[in-house]
């Protein structure tokens, strides 16, 4: 039986914020190649900065209620 990716992800968060930034520089540095959308040198990804920041805060989602609905969505 193979251990889902949520399983890891649950583990991983137990672990030392240090070794948790070293797991992600790793498997980050394991994708082959580069993800699409990702490169902070796409212009596509600098103008989306730049709308993101023109938006109004007032119709953002706190940064808190976000990281509940994960924390939500990982229990069930």
């Amino acid at each position: 039986m193979s251990t889902s990716h949520l399983d890891i992800f649950r583990t991983a968060l137990e672990m030392p914020e240090a070794e948790r930034m070293l797991l992600a520089t790793r498997l980050w540095e394991s994708i082959s190649g580069r993800p699409p959308g990702l490169s902070v040198d796409d212009p596509d990804f600098e103008q989306e900065l730049h709308r993101r920041a023109a938006d109004d805060p007032a119709e953002s989602i706190p940064w808190e209620v976000v990281k509940q609905q994960l924390r939500d969505d990982l229990k069930s």
